[in-house]
């Protein structure tokens, strides 16, 4: 139960580098213009993690990675725009 914890929260930690790197790629250039963001997600072994939901934050606009942990997703072209990673314990739980 501690590693799975630990584990939890290593990925979180590694989500949130992910999510500094993707924010900082982003450069507004106009307003209401939209950016595609792609990426991979693994844990701290460098499994690809399928099934992680992947949020713009503040908007309603999601996705979730394929089996292979891959994403890609349109965002607002804005540099305020932040990722969020979830995953879920229970795969039939939805956030």
């Amino acid at each position: 139960m501690k590693n799975d914890r630990k584990s939890l929260m290593i990925f979180a930690l590694k989500c949130l580098l992910l999510t500094a790197v993707c924010v900082s790629g982003l450069q507004a250039q106009e307003k209401d213009m939209i950016r595609k963001v792609s990426g991979t997600v693994s844990d701290k072994s460098g499994v690809l993690m399928p099934g992680v939901t992947v949020l713009v934050k503040e908007t309603t606009i999601s996705t979730r990675t394929d089996r292979d942990g891959k994403f890609s997703v349109s965002v607002p072209d804005d540099e305020n725009s932040i990722l969020q990673f979830r995953i879920s314990l229970n795969p039939h739980c939805r956030f």
